[in-house]
């Protein structure tokens, strides 16, 4: 009856619209059928005190009786809700803020929606999916990554849950994901579980190129992929799988990091560790995949500008010791170069080598550099008692860099490993990313000890030097290191000729102090005849 009555209100060029055209442009105007009265709702439970009171108390008991049979409703006639214009922003925001609310005033209210049969978190997730703008995606992913992600559970949640544990992730993910097993429409189309996995990496890729978003907003998105992406390397293979192929998402993923290294923040740094774990996040799970997949995560890497982007920041990559580069490097190293082929392996050569990165791993590795085997021995000791990988231990700078003389060395990239030891009877080869060099004549070394044995050398060189930094440093560094001790130097003869005349003045100021007391101590003896 609406949309009769709107379109007989409707003509072009003075002629009555067709009842097509009336039903189309009404439409446009309309919100889902059930929004009115859960717009009711929604401005209800937003204009509530944090302190309920026995009205309102009522109307959330209410609300739970109802809360169910609400969602299946929204679940099975979604209507406008899944639009991508401003109408559906509305729907998809507004379906977020009610859940996030109602937790507020009363966190039991959190039971509600771990109900087996619950249907919110999958409204949420499919609306997240369809999500066009940064309101729907933010308050979407922000529910879902408080269930997924420790550090993002408010308070209140982390209350309720010590006496309500969640159930475990095998129960939980699946009524997450079920939000994108369908498609739109009408007759919804039901979506193959790997499908699913590629609309939600898709998906992602998407929020993060909405315009206006903010790097907070961003690094929120990427820690919702992979906290998603975590429990599902065992309960759901098809989402990694879908990483693995996707080149969009490395490249937004990057894309990102580069804007986190341009500022100087603690969130800034937060959301470059974001970036950088999304790469990290996929340990393990890629050696269950056949090498076409190998293949296809390699170029997908490659192509992204990860390590550029990582070259140009080090400074913001050292900050993080290490550990989430490490495991970067050894998916590479361990799962995916090994099943390469020649033409990808050359995609990933023309990426390095990478002195300026292996050099400012290095130098972070030597400022906290405490004994090697006190080190580890601390190091595997804390695993062993706790489980914990111990991201802060200062061992993780050297086990990257020595990852990345691996991974350089493991693709053939130019100058790994084909110059051999200067030492005559050594015949190994020098690794590109750790070389001891005589700081005289620069001969050049495979390990400290050929260079403290080699007698030959010795006796030609008598300026050589024992290198206790045991890596070569970028021209940049040691140029920067030569500037610093020319300064130094300045500044100790300046000091030295001060002194002197320090001491100078000194003794001249004292030797006149002591003629004069001698005097007038000679003088009150009566030693000293004066004329009468």
């Amino acid at each position: 009856c609406v949309l009769n009555a709107h379109g007989t209100a409707l003509v072009k060029d003075g002629n009555p619209v067709s009842q097509a055209e009336a039903e189309k442009e009404a439409k446009q105007h309309m919100y889902s059928p059930w929004f009115i009265p859960f717009q009711v709702i929604c401005a209800a439970v937003l204009f509530c005190g944090n302190t309920v009171t026995p009205t309102e108390h009522r109307m959330i008991e209410d609300l739970r009786k109802h809360w169910s049979p609400m969602m299946q409703r929204i679940w099975t006639q979604p209507m406008y809700c899944l639009e991508a214009d401003q109408r559906g922003v509305v729907e998809r925001a507004m379906l977020a803020q009610v859940p996030i609310r109602l937790t507020v005033l009363d966190p039991s209210f959190l039971g509600e929606f771990l109900r087996p049969s619950g249907l919110t978190f999958a409204v949420c997730f499919r609306n997240w999916i369809y999500a066009t703008a940064r309101q729907d995606v933010q308050l979407n992913s922000g529910l879902l990554v408080a269930l997924l992600s420790e550090p993002h559970t408010p308070p209140h949640w982390s209350r309720y849950l010590e006496s309500h544990p969640l159930p475990p992730m095998r129960a939980l993910l699946p009524r997450i994901i079920l939000g994108a097993s369908k498609e739109a429409g009408s007759t919804p189309k039901k979506r193959t579980p790997q499908q699913a996995a590629d609309v939600i990496v898709s998906s992602c890729v998407r929020h993060l190129q909405v315009p206006d978003m903010t790097l907070n907003e961003q690094s929120l998105e990427l820690h919702f992929l992979r906290s998603l992406l975590v429990p599902s390397k065992k309960e759901y293979l098809a989402l990694p799988r879908a990483m693995f192929k996707s080149v969009d998402i490395w490249a937004e993923a990057v894309k990102v990091l580069r804007r986190a290294a341009e500022k100087d923040t603690d969130e800034a740094q937060e959301a470059y560790l974001d970036a950088l774990e999304v790469f990290s996040g996929l340990t393990g799970s890629i050696a269950k995949e056949g090498p076409e997949v190998a293949d296809a995560l390699a170029t997908g890497w490659a192509a992204c500008g990860l390590f550029e982007a990582l070259d140009t920041s080090v400074g913001n990559l050292v900050k993080i010791i290490g550990v989430t580069f490490t495991f970067i490097l050894m998916i590479l190293v361990d799962d995916v170069i090994p099943r390469t082929s020649q033409q990808t392996q050359g995609l990933l050569r023309a990426q390095f080598p990478r002195p300026h990165l292996a050099s400012g791993l290095a130098v972070s590795h030597i400022e906290t550099r405490e004994d090697p085997m006190a080190q580890q021995t601390n190091f595997m000791s804390r695993i062993e008692a706790t489980g914990d990988l111990d991201p802060g231990n200062p061992i993780w700078r050297q086990a990257a860099l020595e990852m990345l003389g691996k991974l350089t060395e493991a693709i053939g990239a130019d100058g790994a490993g084909t110059t051999p030891c200067s030492r005559s009877d050594c015949g190994d080869r020098m690794e590109v990313w750790r070389k001891v060099s005589c700081k005289k004549c620069e001969a050049q070394f495979c390990s400290q000890s050929c260079l403290d044995s080699d007698k030959a050398h010795g006796r030609a060189c008598s300026g050589a030097v024992k290198n206790d930094l045991n890596v070569e440093l970028d021209p940049g560094v040691l140029a920067t290191n030569r500037e610093i001790r020319n300064r130094q130097f300045v500044a100790y003869s300046i000091l030295s000729v001060v002194l002197v005349l320090v001491l100078w003045v000194s003794y001249v100021v004292l030797h006149g102090i002591w003629s004069l007391v001698g005097g007038l101590v000679w003088r009150t003896a009566g030693l000293i005849l004066t004329p009468e």
